[in-house]
């Protein structure tokens, strides 16, 4: 039985999770998702900071093919991998969401801040 699908799916999730709180953390604290209107704003927040990694890293990647800052094999291997995992996660974060993964997302930072409040007690 070959486990690499199951590894690959497993580092998309990581790389969700490590993208979503690496975003979060940029701003200085994690924003209050209260409405849809928040969720649809913080998805497209986050997607305009990967098109900005992303655009960084291709151009990286350009200065080596161009000869202007050589990398090693291994730093060129690992950042078309990531250039491909960002790709991936902006089409994620651009597609339209059903109310149900809406309402889902709230409910969990709901249960997150309630969670929070009651230990600060």
């Amino acid at each position: 039985m070959n486990r690499y699908p199951r590894r690959f799916a497993l580092l998309w999730v990581a790389l969700a999770f490590f993208t979503f709180f690496f975003f979060t953390l940029v701003d200085g604290e994690r924003p209050k998702i209260e409405t849809h209107e928040d969720v649809i704003k913080s998805r497209e927040k986050r997607r305009r900071q990967l098109e900005n990694v992303l655009q960084n890293m291709k151009q990286k990647l350009e200065d080596h093919q161009s000869g202007k800052k050589p990398l090693s094999d291994r730093a060129v291997e690992q950042f078309q991998k990531k250039i491909r995992a960002y790709e991936h996660q902006i089409v994620e974060l651009g597609r339209e969401m059903d109310p149900e993964d809406i309402e889902r997302i709230l409910e969990n930072g709901r249960r997150r801040r309630n969670s929070g409040a009651s230990d600060e007690l």
